[in-house]
């Protein structure tokens, strides 16, 4: 009896312990300060440290997806989770395919071609002994047999194997596809094998041929991304300007099908019953239901290019593309990382959405030569005041209230106040009520369709719910929301650099804008002025030589210094040529592991940035995005990472929370990078600046 007291009395205490401590737990986390959306991207982290992905493929319950910079993530339970998997590369890996339940290939940008064989825990690069075009890139990747595997890419090349990989060699295309980039490569129902090409062409081959034989499969010439097989052998090949065309198995031409959008189709595939699905740009999924001629627009997903498919066996649809990795459940599409707000590549533009990025590349600029012989300046900054948006006498507000025609117009009306208050153009103040966030090196048809996100609301001459939705969607595509309005679009952002207004470093000129600001009638307006804050970013002093190898200041008993909220890689100013071949080298090979520094969060670059623009230039195609497709960038690809044609910022390293100061781990890693690669850059060319964030409210701001 005193044994089952004595059991009972012990197993309280270790439940109340128990819950104490998670009491305690919650407690404490209760008492951290919110992080913002911007302080959650700066930190990065898997769940806001995002990335571009190209194609997934699974094998049982395995799946493998492969995107930019060198990445792959595993799954082992059907996609609902991923793990990072390290590779030999940081190329842009474009396609993957399991060659059997084990072994799996993943090809890339610059001739990268990786093989598993534990199913994507491991990858090894994988040598071509074939005479291959200058920068080779390759597009995709099919095995028909454990032996026999097909690599299409750029150039027209083809390369086969038929000794499982061990050997690649060139065969042969048709002479008008030669010089096409051969996007897709695809087994069909038949069992033939089709590949489709840049010039809108498709090529075929049959179990039985060693020939290649071409067909015109688009009308206009534009690219197809790919081709799928129905069941009663009708091919549909799709691809850029919402191309579908059809040809039946007893056809001797193709004939378009209305697909009821102008989206770029990259995917494509046939349901067990007979469906037709394709997938695109701006999030667009369509399906053609069988023995039916309309596609209908699937409305579920919300935004960003989809660039490949998978159907798992237990019915489960896989995506990959711009919003990252996906999955479609019972409550919709849901993406890795949209529970903290934000998906895949979009992270990357809400960074380069922030102003502190913006400034920080400003303050890294080349001074024109006339200027060169002064002292450049280490500190710069902005004020933003924020409108508290309200809705009647209801305190809930939604995009339905503030995207409305009234209170949108009274907003941007408020803007063309503001902006005379503080003495400056309206078009100099950053908010989704601007054009001035239009994303940078605009121009062109194809760079519009990719780049375009600007809110401006002049493009629209209504705000109905057509257009109500297509502007949320270029809010969210921008990156600006979150960080000029609110998720809940309670509270919306107007930004205006401190160089814009007279005498900026005086507080007391800034106190009084604020006091003439806060006077402004806003009476039945649906909005008020929540207040004003000043940001100052400044550079930190450089760390003594003689100090560098010391562990921290607090150790040494020296005054606590503010805390680094960023880090640039820059060009050393004495160096006055601005080649980019070395500039793209270098910052591939750093990425990496300056990422694997302890306390490193989001990593922003150059090279990464300009990915935009090698797709933009070759039709508009994704499969171009990658730093490293050429060897060459030109000023509208740098120009979409800052104003200048020449970059002397290459990177922007954002930190964790609680960190010191990590100058010398990140030099450490430039020097031993660079000394073993063959970028030509050195460490001596590359220069460290630490800076520091101070944000306070402006006095009679409200």
């Amino acid at each position: 009896m005193k044994s089952r007291i004595w059991i009972t009395a012990l197993i309280a205490v270790l439940v109340a312990a128990l819950l104490g401590g998670l009491g305690y737990r919650a407690y404490m986390a209760a008492q951290e300060p919110q992080r913002t959306l911007a302080e959650q991207l700066r930190a990065g982290g898997p769940d806001v440290q995002g990335h571009l992905f190209f194609d997934v493929a699974h094998a049982g319950d395995v799946v493998i997806a492969v995107g930019d910079a060198g990445q792959v993530r595993r799954s082992a339970d059907q996609g609902k989770t991923w793990a990072t998997v390290a590779t030999p590369t940081a190329s842009t890996l474009t396609a993957v395919t399991f060659a059997g339940p084990k072994t799996a290939w993943a090809v890339g940008h610059q001739g990268t071609v990786l093989r598993s064989d534990d199913a994507g825990q491991t990858w090894q690069r994988v040598a071509l002994s074939a005479e291959l075009p200058e920068h080779f890139a390759a597009f995709d990747v099919l095995f028909t047999a454990p032996d026999t595997g097909f690599i299409v890419g750029s150039d027209g090349t083809l390369l086969t194997s038929s000794d499982g990989g061990s050997h690649w060699a060139r065969d042969e295309v048709p002479y008008r596809a030669s010089r096409d980039h051969l996007y897709s490569i695809q087994r069909l129902r038949s069992g033939a094998v089709a590949i489709t090409t840049s010039g809108g062409a498709l090529l075929r081959r049959s179990n039985d041929e060693t020939e290649w034989h071409r067909e015109n499969a688009s009308w206009s010439g534009r690219p197809l991304y790919g081709v799928v097989e129905q069941a009663d052998g009708t091919l549909l090949s799709f691809g850029a300007d919402g191309g579908v065309f059809r040809r039946g198995p007893d056809d001797d031409r193709w004939d378009r099908v209305d697909a009821t959008s102008k989206a770029d189709f990259y995917s494509g595939r046939i349901e067990p019953d007979g469906t037709v699905v394709l997938a695109g740009s701006d999030g667009v999924i369509v399906r053609q239901a069988p023995q039916t001629e309309a596609f209908l627009v699937d409305p579920e997903l919300d935004k960003g290019v989809v660039l490949a498919m998978d159907r798992l066996e237990n019915g489960t649809l896989l995506l990959a593309g711009q919003s990252g990795l996906g999955r479609q459940t019972a409550d919709g599409y849901r993406f890795q990382g949209q529970d903290a707000g934000t998906v895949g590549d979009f992270r990357r533009r809400q960074l380069m959405a922030m102003p502190m990025t913006r400034h920080l590349l400003d303050i890294g600029k080349p001074q024109p030569y006339w200027r060169r012989s002064r002292t450049p300046s280490s500190e710069t900054g902005w004020l933003a005041w924020t409108l508290l948006m309200r809705s009647g006498d209801d305190d809930t507000t939604t995009e339905k209230d503030v995207l409305s025609p009234g209170v949108y117009e009274q907003v941007a009306g408020f803007q063309d106040e503001l902006a005379e208050q503080l003495g400056v153009r309206s078009s100099r103040l950053q908010s989704v009520w601007s054009g001035s966030l239009e994303v940078r090196a605009m121009g062109g048809y194809y760079r519009r369709r990719l780049l375009n996100v600007s809110a401006d609301p002049a493009r629209y001459e209504a705000l109905g719910d057509p257009e109500r939705r297509a502007l949320v969607r270029r809010l969210e595509q921008g990156g600006y929301q979150g960080l000029y309005i609110d998720p809940d679009y309670a509270r919306a952002s107007f930004v205006v650099d401190a160089s814009d207004i007279d005498e900026p470093s005086a507080d007391g000129k800034t106190v009084s804008l604020a006091k003439k600001v806060a006077a402004m009638p806003l009476d039945g307006k649906p909005f008020a002025i929540a207040g004003a804050r000043r940001y100052t970013l400044r550079e930190v002093a450089p760390v003594p030589e003689t100090k560098a190898s010391e562990t921290s200041p607090a150790d040494s008993g020296a005054k606590p210094q503010p805390a680094i909220q960023a880090y640039t890689v820059t060009l050393d100013p004495d160096i006055r040529r601005c080649e980019s071949q070395p500039v793209v080298a270098a910052t591939m090979s750093l990425t990496g592991p300056l990422s694997d520094v302890k306390g490193t969060g989001a990593i922003l670059s150059a090279t990464a940035e300009a990915s935009w623009i090698r797709a933009v230039e070759h039709e508009g195609s994704w499969k171009w995005f990658a730093p490293g497709a050429t060897p060459r960038y030109g000023a509208p690809s740098f120009g979409h990472w800052g104003d200048d044609d020449c970059p002397r910022t290459l990177m922007i390293i954002y930190t964790q929370p609680g960190t010191g100061d990590l100058r010398p781990a990140l030099k450490t890693a430039i020097e031993q990078t660079l000394t073993d690669s063959n970028t030509g850059l050195t460490a001596g060319d590359m220069v460290v600046k630490a800076y520091t964030l101070e944000q306070k409210p402006v006095p009679g701001g409200v």
